[in-house]
């Protein structure tokens, strides 16, 4: 969940005309300018750790094979990476029983199923499930479907992942293209901070026939650029004359 909140604020007015096109700058003010440019001039890469930003590992290693939590403790990625995955799950779906307990529904709801019951059915028939989603002792195993294009992706929806296994399908052609065989994963999902939709905590997502195209490398937590040792951090200071002087 994700709480909107305001902090402090200004009311900038302008002094002269702003026209279209125009850049309007902001002033830090002469001790920042002045930490930066001796940040610069002294500013040397970090070369004691294996850091690697995941835009630049994504762009080199985008169609290499992903490796299985296994194989990684044998030849780990960089430290600061992990494996992500594209998952559209959507808590909005009606919840289950055992999702109930942890959010339910108001006191006076309950859910109702249209079913036209009929006595003379057969009792054995084999119940199918449609969307391909089983359940089994709080893990949720379901096959990796997306709505939107492979093209479109919605950067909502990466989520951590363990890469637990990759296998070889047949994926069925486009546009009367012939089959053929491709590579998928299986992957254990996990929710990120701002997830929209959160996995309920009594569960345990596993996907399956997730391909290459939907699986990312991106920061651990607190392992981005702005946590290296050598990186810039200046506050940015407010001139006294800003303020009123009955303040």
């Amino acid at each position: 969940m994700t709480t909107a909140h305001s902090g402090l604020m200004f009311d900038i007015i302008a002094t002269e005309d702003i026209f279209p096109g125009d850049e309007v700058f902001l002033d830090y003010g002469p001790t920042w300018e002045k930490a930066w440019r001796e940040h610069v001039a002294k500013w040397t890469p970090v070369t004691d750790n294996n850091y690697v930003h995941p835009d630049v590992f994504n762009s080199l290693y985008k169609t290499s094979r992903v490796r299985t939590i296994r194989e990684q403790k044998i030849k780990p990625y960089p430290d600061n990476l992990q494996t992500a995955c594209y998952y559209d799950y959507n808590d909005d779906d009606v919840r289950t029983i055992r999702e109930q307990k942890i959010k339910p529904y108001p006191d006076n709801l309950q859910t109702a199923c249209y079913y036209d019951y009929d006595d003379e059915e057969d009792e054995d028939e084999e119940e199918k499930d449609e969307d391909g989603k089983e359940e089994s002792g709080g893990v949720v195993k379901v096959k990796w479907d997306y709505i939107n294009d492979v093209e479109d992706y919605n950067q909502d929806d990466l989520r951590p992942c363990d890469i637990m296994k990759r296998y070889q399908v047949k994926v069925e052609g486009k546009n009367n293209e012939t089959s053929k065989w491709g590579i998928h994963y299986t992957a254990r999902i996990y929710d990120h901070i701002e997830s929209d939709s959160m996995i309920p905590e009594d569960q345990t997502h596993i996907v399956t026939h997730i391909p290459r195209s939907a699986i990312e490398f991106v920061h651990k937590e607190h392992s981005s650029d702005v946590y290296l040792r050598n990186t810039f951090r200046q506050h940015i200071s407010i001139p006294d004359d800003m303020f009123p002087t009955v303040w």
